[in-house]
């Protein structure tokens, strides 16, 4: 009879200790997912003001330098889309005004920079 007390009581403080266990995890998890939404939400934030930013300076640069009389900058952004994917369809890369572009390669410190020198106009670069 005092074993069947002692196993009873055993198995009481068991559960009172799991149970307390399940409450802290509980308690921690729900604090990390917290902590990950608002930071999440932070960057979601920065990201948004960043992107807008970026787009409004990239309309205003289309719209003052890129569009042609009477076209919107929507137009004009498709136009030079158009334009662009028309270009590399048939594998021509800028255009041929005698420009120069020189590629150099030095070192400094302990990292290796490249450099374009341009003489002429360049208006695109054959991306290697």
């Amino acid at each position: 009879m005092a074993k069947s007390k002692l196993v009873k009581a055993n198995q009481k403080i068991a559960k009172e200790v799991v149970g307390g266990c399940k409450k802290i995890e509980t308690g921690v998890v729900d604090g990390y997912k917290r902590i990950e939404s608002g930071a999440v939400g932070s960057y979601k934030k920065i990201e948004t003001a960043a992107v807008g930013g970026f787009n409004k300076i990239a309309d205003k640069f289309v719209d003052l330098y890129l569009t042609k009389e009477g076209e919107s900058v929507e137009e004009a952004r498709t136009r030079l889309t158009e334009e662009q994917n028309n270009r590399q369809a048939s594998g021509v890369h800028g255009f041929d005004s005698g420009v120069e572009c020189i590629q150099t390669r030095y070192y400094h410190g302990s990292d290796w920079y490249s450099s374009s020198f341009y003489y002429g106009i360049c208006l695109e670069k054959d991306g290697k």
